[in-house]
């Protein structure tokens, strides 16, 4: 994945308190595991 979109390490965060993975590939796309589904929130 990270070589098909250029993403680099710093695109990527680890949460461990909530055991997954949120990276920012690119403006507007953000990555997590299926089973969190909700619909998307300006913050």
């Amino acid at each position: 994945m990270r070589s098909k979109y250029g993403s680099q390490d710093c695109d990527f965060y680890n949460f461990d308190e909530t055991g997954f993975i949120i990276g920012i590939i690119r403006p507007g796309m953000v990555v997590t595991r299926s089973h969190y589904v909700s619909k998307p929130k300006n913050i």
